[in-house]
């Protein structure tokens, strides 16, 4: 308002309001206002002495204003009547208060909206309602003094509970209106409350409440420390309940269809202060547009007691919340700030940060933050970033944080407590840089995050722009202490593509949380994304920095399906002072587990405690503690192409963690993926590309004494093939781990392995298999790898070339064990150490195809097989057991072989040997305890020499023979060879055999005498079943006992080294007549022949018991 001087300006106010002027037009939505120098204020005329005046004459705090006097007073009520009330720039209009009067209503009735340009006030401590139905316009420069409650609505009538109302009607003065009033009541087709100044304020604590059809802060700004904003209002017919706590006004409850609220262009509502303060919303669609666009609520700086409480932040939208273009909800605790703050609550249907909006909370001084309650009927979306990289906490409001989402931490001098985080929803999304992150850089706590969608959860980077990453983070910087607890995800399914991570890292001193998901289907971690330098892989990541000291939370997921693929990976490490965490999956169908990405990324699993940090930082982390485990349990468990599961601890003091996979159907571990190596030459880039296994695997590495990890498997299938690997290795001083595997069947093929070994000075582990069905190793790899390993499918127990630790140990339990095609069953040392034990316990062993069990070295003593067999022992086509000393032409005496078995039986001329010999040590033993032996026979050195014809210690290797043999020599020296003792198995044959009937069948009808008549009185008695019946009467014998002719196949030469001797076959020779049988394992019976001619000595070591045979 222009303030005129003297008495020309009283004079001429007088004559303005002396008159009716017209009102100036106003667009609602335009913001374009009728500028005046002069206030238009117009009472009604109707209410006779209780009508509004107007004094043009007074002042207000030594400034001249117009006082608006009169009007109807009730009780502590005081009721004013408008034609139409306007106030220009620069104009000041105030109420009057008189004595007694707590809270002033006003009407305007005139059909028109009301512009305030200027300052309106109350001329002391009352309420003030403003209630003009076709709407109310706070311009650019407008201002408030008010220091009760102030409260512009475009409701048509105010409620008095039973008492009456206040309404719009021309109609004569209220009735007796003595109570605070109880409700706005709204009509149709009514105006908004739109705010364009940025500093409406009410500094006395009180409130400000913008209640319209809709509610429009247009870069326009509402300041009330320690009081109170509302924005609401009804679109139609409806009502807001009210409740007036002293200078306070507050919304209790909305019937109707809410009013839309926007704020944008740098809107900003600020009740910050050092106590109290609280912010509520009830709308329609509440939308938060713009850079600078803000809620702000908390303990101002350097104010605050320990007792101070800052309100909460309400809001509750019918339709959709949205926060777009960097617009922000802050409720903080600022620097040097002391108190504590209300929490901050969301209800809407839809919920939608995009484009770097965001609710943030920060304790930058001493106290403790609340929750943050987000939920939605229907969907969250979180989405876009900046492309600045790594997340940014900046104590300064209303610059930019690089997500959309929730961000909460403590700063660099905050000490406290934030509460917790809830965000539920139907589907929840976090897109090409939306995020949930907590942060701890001074001292304090942050509470648990909880994530729960009835539907998808989803985070995704498959955006074009190169934002920041989508992801869920916990971290404790370098300057941080403290404790952050767990994210607990619920779900239908949660996939995490692109990209995009769930991560914990500990920087600091203390705890970071862990990750426990759960889903009701699946899990899905899938996919990369290119940003150079490097490439962003889809991760749950939990890390404990180089600088880190204490612990990191636990990684648990259990869902449906658990599908990993793409590089994807799952990793728990340590590279600081502490233990890595566990990670645990569970699933009720499948676990797979697969694939490498184009950039060479293999999908893994990995719980690590490591001093090697980050390739490109150029520095090495402290890695002191134990690496965690992991626990996968799931119907059928599937590690594939190149994929990997790794528990590992690596130049650093610790133990590697424990793998244990229990599978209720299947576990296969199969396939070989392309990586990609990548060094740096003369400033090149040279990329190599190599071939990767798929592997599970607890080793240790490194300069490091640690025990390598465990691996526990239950399942009722194994399945290893294709190059896959299950591996408890040490490349350390450190002993390598165990691996236990419990399986009814178990196919290890195709190059796949279940290996323990040594390439340092540790010793391998050991490998316990159970299998009360079937155990085969069998094949070997299709592809010539490029790593320091044997390509044969195998378990092993093994040491490397160029290592000193010595070989480890393999129990086996199962029924049948099948070793065929190369397949090798070895505790053999290829390095300076001793070989290990191996110890077998089954009904049957098939060695076939140059299958093999080997405790051999390079120049040490052979290891030990122990061999215990319920039935037989079967060597065909180069099968073969040996314990041999210097395989390199190297020192070391030969190691111990024992078998017990019913029987051992080998094809003639099929060059299957069981050998403990030496080079140029002493040979070693060889225990036999059986009823009989076919088709191998013992060979002393002198024997050896004589058929091969050499004196070449070199040259002197049963190998080099077709015949099938067992040896115990010295290669070098004929005073060095060792025993083999071949004794009767203390066995009753009779015990098992059946009572046979009286009525014995004529033999003569049975056997062919022909067979016979080369070797006089050849006979054939039956002696129960396994044959013909026993009886006529007795049913013919089942499928699994039938007779077999093992002859049938041609003999084979097998190569295992120069041959000197070639096994051939005279087509005009007469057939051999059968000279035994025995039965196999299903039940068969075979009869076969037995041309070696060494028979006498073994059968004469049977009658003596234990008499030694000197092999030399």
């Amino acid at each position: 308002m222009s303030i005129f001087h003297g008495n020309d300006r009283q004079q001429r106010l007088k004559l303005l309001y002396g008159f009716s002027l017209g009102i100036a037009t106003c667009s609602l939505f335009s913001g374009l206002f009728a500028q005046s120098s002069l206030a238009q204020i117009t009472p009604t005329t109707n209410w006779g002495i209780e009508n509004t005046r107007l004094n043009v004459a007074g002042s207000v705090n030594g400034q001249p204003a117009l006082l608006i006097e009169g009007g109807a007073a009730r009780g502590s009520n005081l009721f004013h009547s408008f034609q139409q009330l306007n106030v220009s720039a620069g104009e000041l209009v105030y109420f009057s208060n008189p004595a007694g009067i707590s809270t002033i209503f006003s009407r305007i009735i005139g059909g028109q909206p009301s512009n305030i340009l200027g300052t309106i006030g109350v001329n002391g401590l009352a309420n003030l309602f403003l209630l003009n139905p076709q709407g109310i316009i706070f311009g650019p420069d407008a201002q408030l003094d008010i220091r009760g409650a102030f409260t512009a609505t475009t409701a048509n009538t105010i409620q008095f509970g039973n008492q009456g109302e206040f309404t719009i009607a021309p109609s004569s003065a209220p009735t007796l209106l003595t109570i605070s009033p109880s409700s706005l009541n709204f009509a149709a087709n009514q105006g908004a409350v739109i705010n364009q100044a940025p500093n409406l304020q009410n500094l006395n604590r009180g409130s400000i409440a913008l209640l319209g059809s809709q509610v429009n802060m247009d870069g326009g700004g509402l300041t009330v420390p320690g009081g109170r904003v509302s924005l609401s209002g009804i679109k139609g017919n409806g009502a807001i309940a009210l409740q007036l706590l002293a200078n306070q006004l507050q919304i209790i409850s909305t019937t109707g269809t809410p009013a839309d609220v926007f704020l944008g262009n740098g809107a900003k509502i600020d009740v910050r202060s050092d106590d109290a303060g609280s912010v509520d919303i009830q709308s329609n669609n509440l939308t938060m547009q713009g850079d600078g666009t803000s809620i702000l609520a908390g303990i101002a700086p350097n104010s605050g007691t320990a007792q101070s409480l800052s309100g909460p932040v309400n809001i509750l939208a019918a339709g959709n919340l949205r926060l777009d273009d960097r617009a922000v909800i802050d409720h903080s605790v600022l620097a040097g700030g002391v108190g504590n703050t209300g929490s901050t609550v969301v209800n809407a249907q839809k919920i939608i940060f995009e484009n770097l909006g965001h609710i943030n909370t920060e304790l930058l001084g001493v106290g403790r933050l609340g929750e943050i309650q987000l939920t939605s009927r229907e969907n969250i979306l979180f989405q876009g970033g900046s492309s600045e990289g790594g997340i940014r906490f900046l104590p300064a409001i209303n610059q930019a944080f690089e997500r959309s989402g929730i961000f909460r931490r403590i700063g660099v001098n905050g000490n406290g407590t934030i509460g917790s985080t809830t965000i539920n929803g139907s589907n929840i999304s976090l897109l090409n840089g939306g995020g949930i992150g907590h942060q701890i850089n001074g001292i304090g706590e942050i509470r648990s995050t909880f994530v729960n969608a009835t539907g998808a959860i989803q985070l995704d980077q498959s955006g074009t722009a190169d934002t920041a990453r989508s992801n869920i983070s916990l971290q404790i910087t370098e300057n941080g202490q403290g404790l952050i607890d767990d994210v607990i995800v619920n779900g239908r399914s949660l996939n995490i593509e692109n990209g995009s991570e769930f991560v914990s890292a500990l920087f600091g001193k203390g705890s970071t949380g862990g990750f426990q998901i759960t889903l009701q289907d699946d899990f899905v971690l899938n996919g990369f994304k290119p940003r150079p330098p490097r490439t962003r892989v889809s991760t749950v990541n939990t890390i404990l920095q180089d600088s880190g000291e204490g612990t990191i939370g636990d990684v648990s997921i259990s869902a449906n399906n658990i599908f990993i693929r793409d590089g994807g990976s799952i990793p728990a490490s340590s590279i600081g002072l502490g233990n890595g965490g566990n990670i645990t999956l569970i699933a009720k169908d499948q676990i797979t587990i697969e694939g490498v990405n184009s950039p060479g990324f293999r999908s893994r699993i990995a719980a690590t405690v490591t001093k090697q940090s980050f390739p490109d930082a150029g520095t090495f982390g402290r890695g002191e503690g134990k690496a965690g485990n992991i626990s996968i349990t799931g119907n059928r468990v599937s590690v594939l192409d190149g994929a990997f599961i790794n528990a590992s601890i690596s130049d650093t003091v610790g133990q590697a963690g424990q793998v244990t996979i229990d599978a209720a159907e299947f576990l296969r571990v199969a396939g070989t993926g392309r990586s990609v190596s990548i060094g740096f030459s003369n400033g090149r880039i040279q990329i190599t590309p190599i071939t990767v296994k798929s592997l599970i695997s607890a080793e240790t590495g490194g300069n490091t004494q640690a025990v390598g990890g465990s691996i526990q498997i239950n399942t009722p299938n194994l399945i290893v093939e294709q190059d896959g690997l299950i591996d408890t290795s040490t490349i350390s001083q450190g002993k390598g781990g165990n691996i236990a595997i419990n399986s009814p069947n178990i196919l290890i093929a195709s190059g796949g392995q279940v290996r323990t070994s040594t390439t340092d000075t540790g010793e391998a582990g050991k490998i316990e298999i159970n299998s009360s069905g079937r155990l085969r190793v069998t094949g070997k790899s299709a592809q010539q790898l490029r790593e320091l390993e044997l390509l044969n499918s195998g378990i092993l127990a093994r040491t490397t070339t160029n290592s000193s630790g010595g070989g480890g140990s393999i129990v086996i339990n199962a029924n049948q064990v099948i070793a065929d095609n190369e397949g090798l069953i070895s505790v053999s040392s290829d390095g300076d150490g001793v070989a290990g034990q191996l110890n077998l316990n089954a009904k049957e062993l098939q060695l076939r195809d140059q299958g093999q069990l080997l405790a051999e070295t390079r120049g040490n003593t052979g290891g030990n097989i122990l061999l215990n067999l319920s039935d037989v022992l079967l060597l065909r086509r180069g099968g073969g057991i040996s314990t041999s000393a210097g395989t390199a032409q190297l020192g070391g005496d030969g190691g111990r072989i024992d078998i017990r078995t019913p029987f051992i039986v080998s094809v003639p001329g099929e060059n299957s040997d069981i050998a403990a010999n030496a080079f140029s040590g002493a040979g070693g033993q060889v225990n036999i305890n059986a009823l009989n032996l076919f088709g191998i026979v013992p060979k002393t050195r002198f024997e050896l020499e004589q058929l091969l014809q050499v004196s070449d210690p070199s040259r002197l290797d049963p190998n080099l023979l077709t015949s099938n043999d067992i040896t115990a020599i010295s290669q070098t020296s004929p005073t060095l060879s060792g025993d083999v003792r071949i004794s009767q198995l203390d066995v009753d044959p009779t015990q098992a055999a059946a009572r046979l009937p009286d009525d014995l069948l004529d033999r003569s009808n049975l056997i062919n005498q022909n067979l016979c008549r080369i070797a006089q009185g050849s006979q054939f008695i039956l002696t129960g079943r396994g044959g013909l019946p026993s009886s006529p009467t007795v049913r013919q014998m089942t499928p699994r006992a039938t007779w077999e002719d093992i002859r049938l196949r041609a003999p084979t030469v097998i190569t295992k080294g120069p041959q000197l001797a070639q096994a051939t076959r005279n087509n005009q020779a007469p057939p051999i007549e059968a000279q035994s049988w025995y039965r196999s394992f299903d039940g068969k019976i075979h009869l076969i022949t037995q041309i070696q001619q060494a028979q006498p000595r073994w059968r004469m070591a049977m009658s003596c018991n234990q008499t030694p045979i000197n092999s030399g």
